[in-house]
Order: C-alpha cells, then structure tokens, then sequence
C-alpha cells in the first residue's frame, strides 16, 4: 500500500515539488533541486508531445502568463549578456533559477490538485522546522550563540517553506473553522505547528530578513481584522482577544529582554552587513542603464562581492542593473501576486488558498537584502503561489467543497 502510495504520489509530480522544497538545506547545494527540475521539464515535454497538448491551453487567464514573462525576461538577460561578450558560464550561473518557471506550467499540465500541493508544503514546513530545530539544539549544545548559528538559515532558502504554514495557522485563528471544513485534520495540527513556526523563524533563526517577514504576516492580519473589527461575529471577537492577548506579550518580552536594542542595531547601518548593502547599492545605482548590462556582467568599477563578479545580496538592485527596464517584468508580477494575495484575503475570497498563497510570496520581501531571489526554492514557491491564485485552483476548491458539504 505504501509503495503503491509513493508511486501516485511520483505519477502526478508531488514528490518532485517536495524534494525541491527541501532538498535545499542540509545538501548545501542547488544542483539537485536543478536535476530534479530537468526531470519536471523532461515529464512536462513528454506529456506535451504524448497527448499533442495545445499549447494555447496553458494561457486561460491572466495569471497563465506570468511564468512565461519571467522565462522572457531571462532569455533577454541571456541575450545581453552574450551581446556583451560575458563568459557562457556566467551568463547561464546568473538568476538561473528564473528559467525554471516552467514548474507552474507542469503543475497545470499534470492538473495537481491543490490539497496534494497542501499537503505537500506540508510535508515540506515540517522537514524545514525539524533541520531548524534539530540545529538549534546542536547549537545550544556547543555554546554558539543565537547569532552565530542564525548565519546558516539566513543563507538557506527553505525556511521560507514555513512562512505559508504560518500564514494558514493565522488565517484558521481570525477567520474560523467554517473556511476550513473540508481540512478535518487542519484544526489541532495547524495550532502545533504555527507555533513551532513561529519559535523556528522568530527565536531560532533571529535574522532581519525572517524577522521582518514574520512582521509583515502579523500586520497584514492586523490590518484585516480591523478592517473588520466593526462587524459582528468570530472576526470581532478574535481580533480584540488575539490582539490584547499579543500586546501583553510583546510587553513582557520587551521588559524582560533587550529586544529594542538588538533590533534597532541590526537595522542601522553600525552592523557590518548592512554596511556591505549600503556600499553594494552605491556601486549598482550608479551603473545602472536602461537595457541592461545583461546577466553574467561585473560592474565597470571593478566592485565585487566574491569570485563571482555577477553576484550581489540585493536582489532588486541587481536585477535592475542585469534587465534595465526589462526588470520591470518581474518587480510588477512580484508586487502585482502580493497584492492580489493580500487583497483575496481582505474580501475573504478562498481564504484557504489566498492565505496559502500569501505566505508562498511573502519570500519577496526578505529577498531585498539577499541573494536567493531566483534559488530554485523560491521560483518553486512564487509557481505554487501564481496557481493557488489561479480559477484553475479555485475551481478545484470548489469541487472538493461541494463534494464535502454534500456528505456532510
């Protein structure tokens, strides 16, 4: 049964997408996430050529085209930078990962249902909490200190797989069980775990780029629920106790630590890697261009962070300065998923998949200040996010819902 299991589970692409989302971190290497994207790209190309897939049939509605966008925007940084005379092997190491947004496409072809990809994020949050925790005591254990051993999560691109665990735990506290029917095991196992979530990403890991997510996912809530605060019902009433409840907390944790300080430090521009920003944005804005120096280019000034010339901790910069104007493409379907996440949420619409989708993107906003915008885990988590916002995944929803209430 088991073995029968694992092999509907390979049939219809779900593992490929778990071992993507976890294979990250303790391999300490993005070549397996890469091979497992060639094998998504082979199933996709033979599923397209074994049952003549129109072509036009991946591109039903607006959303459809964003992944092909970013997939354009990367063959013309590819294109510069070859223009340019950059080595093929820089040109092709650059923003890699943005050739991989084919993965929404293989989602769509395969049709993969949206409570497998659930449950596979699942699957993957819990992989990502447990190599956190597991660190933590081996830290503990040998006397390093909170910010020594936050350094090897920063780096590593999987501790995001959390933040949709997080966001569905919140959503499951304002909103109620009522949106969350058809997940029976949701109610006790979402509690558990967001709260381990929530000790993983904002005691153990201790970084500003986690910190701030973790920050931007509680105003988002707030700012919801006193949008509703003046309607009656479940969403009045958490929102009063959840909040009160947080600020007696966050009173207590200000008294007792030095919370205030540690955090203004590692903001101000005094703590050495901000510095570093600070410089590297300098260098960047300064040759920037309309076109582009296409992906693979140094700076004229000679300016590096490492060996490899191409390579910087701020993301957005740096694609502005590879793209030009192109980068435009990506900053707006960045802002435009967000949004569109946020909004969903707002008005309620398919709170289980908008609030799922709200915490697959929320990987943009510690992306800033840091190099892993285009790693093949955050690509993987931005196709997840475009498709639980799709009509393709609402519809799926809403099938299973019916189907519940029926037999119910």
């Amino acid at each position: 049964m088991i073995v029968e299991y694992i092999k509907k589970y390979i049939k219809h692409g779900y593992i490929l997408i778990f071992l993507i989302l976890v294979f990250n971190y303790s391999i300490g290497s993005t070549l397996p996430q890469y091979l497992v994207s060639a094998i998504i790209l082979f199933l996709f190309l033979i599923k397209v050529i074994k049952n003549s897939f129109k072509v036009h049939n991946l591109f039903k509605e607006f959303i459809d085209f964003f992944p092909a966008f970013m997939i354009f925007a990367w063959l013309y940084g590819v294109i510069v930078g070859i223009t340019n005379d950059v080595s093929l092997k820089l040109v092709f190491s650059n923003f890699a990962g943005m050739s991989l947004y084919f993965i929404y496409y293989f989602i769509v072809i395969y049709k993969i249902n949206v409570f497998h990809l659930y449950k596979v994020i699942f699957a993957a949050a819990i992989v990502n909490i447990t190599y956190v925790l597991f660190n933590v005591i081996i830290a503990v254990s040998v006397e390093r200190t909170i910010a020594e051993m936050s350094l090897r999560y920063y780096y590593s691109a999987g501790v995001m797989v959390i933040a949709p665990i997080i966001s569905l735990g919140f959503a499951r506290i304002f909103f109620g069980k009522k949106y969350f029917k058809t997940l029976p095991s949701f109610n006790f196992s979402s509690k558990v775990l967001l709260f381990i979530s929530v000790y993983s990403l904002a005691i153990a890991t201790f970084s500003k780029g986690f910190f701030a997510v973790f920050i931007f996912i509680l105003l988002v809530y707030l700012l919801i629920s006193l949008f509703h605060l003046t309607l009656k019902g479940r969403m009045r009433k958490v929102s009063l106790y959840f909040w009160l409840g947080l600020l007696v907390v966050v009173s207590v944790v200000l008294f007792l630590f030095p919370v205030i300080e540690f955090i203004s430090f590692q903001y101000s521009s005094s703590e050495t890697s901000n510095a570093v920003r600070s410089i590297q944005a300098k260098f960047l804005s300064d040759e920037y261009s309309l076109f582009g120096s296409g992906l693979g280019s140094g700076l004229t000034s000679g300016y590096a962070r490492d060996t490899y010339l191409y390579g910087f901790e701020l993301s957005y910069h740096n694609l502005i300065h590879k793209l030009g104007i192109f980068s435009l493409i990506p900053l707006y379907i960045y802002v435009h998923t967000l949004i569109m996440s946020i909004y969903r949420l707002a008005i309620r619409r398919s709170i289980f998949l908008s609030s799922i989708a709200f915490g697959l993107i929320i990987f943009v906003i510690p992306s800033y200040g840091n190099p892993m915008l285009f790693s093949p885990t955050f690509v993987t988590l931005h196709c997840l996010s475009l498709f639980f916002l799709s009509n393709r995944a609402n519809l799926q929803y809403q099938k299973i819902h019916i189907k519940y209430k029926k037999f119910s």
